[in-house]
């Protein structure tokens, strides 16, 4: 569903998706990523800190739109499974 919304939206980028969230870079005019962002949030039962920044007039850093889905966002290298909201910190402002 992200994949094909994206193209619709005409977006540029790559998202990661994995257990514990989304990361990823998009970009596209700030009509389309508000309609992605909101999307995006209905999917995840959680608040995403969405962070941004705009440029005015900048060529596409990306070729396409790719989703891809991975088993964790951040490699570890642990053999077990390690449940990352369980061990999060307090976050920091």
């Amino acid at each position: 569903q992200q994949r094909s919304l994206g193209s619709e939206l005409g977006l540029f980028g790559r998202v990661l998706v994995a257990p514990e969230g989304i990361n990823g870079t998009v970009q596209g005019t700030a009509d389309a990523i508000s309609v992605y962002e909101a999307s995006v949030q209905k999917v995840f039962s959680r608040k995403i800190d969405w962070k941004s920044s705009k440029a005015e007039g900048v060529e596409p850093i990306f070729p396409d739109f790719v989703v891809k889905e991975v088993p964790e966002l951040v490699g570890f290298g642990l053999q077990e499974r390690l449940d990352v909201t369980a061990e999060a910190g307090i976050r920091l402002s």
